[in-house]
């Protein structure tokens, strides 16, 4: 399913699905870092489905908000791209908008406060590491 179809569900979501989707539109964001060829850039991610998972993002609940700290602390996958500058901004990005959401809860809020301070990076690793 493309994140197109993904959105026109809007934040009706089943909970059962909730922490693959976040995992996955939080991986398609981020991208990760390569080389290629065809292309001058080294961050690659899908261009086309970034402003939709941007939108998806400033209508999750507290439980989306709360699966999305849940895939930073545990997805070994985003730890590895996230050791890249480019990737780990675009994570930032993608906190920025629900840190923005007064519905969050105060520890979702505190890590949220955590990865969005550039000046705090080295602490986010050690927490995202414990």
């Amino acid at each position: 399913m493309s994140v197109r179809e993904l959105e026109s569900f809007g934040s009706v979501i089943p909970d059962e699905y909730v922490e693959r989707l976040v995992a996955a539109l939080t991986l398609t964001y981020v991208g990760y870092k390569g080389a290629s060829y065809s292309f001058s850039r080294t961050s690659f991610y899908s261009d086309a489905a970034a402003p939709r998972i941007s939108r998806m993002f400033e209508k999750f609940d507290n439980k989306s908000a709360e699966e999305f700290v849940k895939t930073i602390k545990t997805n070994s996958i985003l730890k590895s791209r996230i050791c890249h500058v480019g990737q780990l901004s675009r994570l930032r990005t993608l906190g920025n908008i629900l840190l923005n959401k007064p519905e969050i809860t105060s520890d979702t809020k505190i890590f949220l406060e955590l990865l969005v301070d550039e000046s705090r990076t080295k602490e986010l690793y050690n927490e995202i590491n414990k």
